[in-house]
């Protein structure tokens, strides 16, 4: 299985998924669409992002019960 994620165009230079996502992002900047397999895709949901970590601690407590 193969899986298609859009990635900024930076990252392919340096090697490294830095922010990625599974639609084509409204964000300013080069997005391309790359396709990985099944177990990358795995890896990048397993490898916490530092925003998404971020994200996690600012938390409302009454979305607790949503999680």
């Amino acid at each position: 299985m193969k899986v298609i994620i859009w990635i900024k165009e930076e990252d392919i230079l340096t090697n490294k998924i830095s922010e990625w996502h599974t639609t084509k992002p409204k964000r300013s900047g080069k997005w391309v669409q790359v396709i990985i397999s099944q177990h990358e895709f795995v890896t990048l949901l397993d490898t916490p992002n530092f925003n998404d970590v971020e994200d996690m601690l600012n938390i409302d407590p009454d979305e607790m019960d949503m999680i």
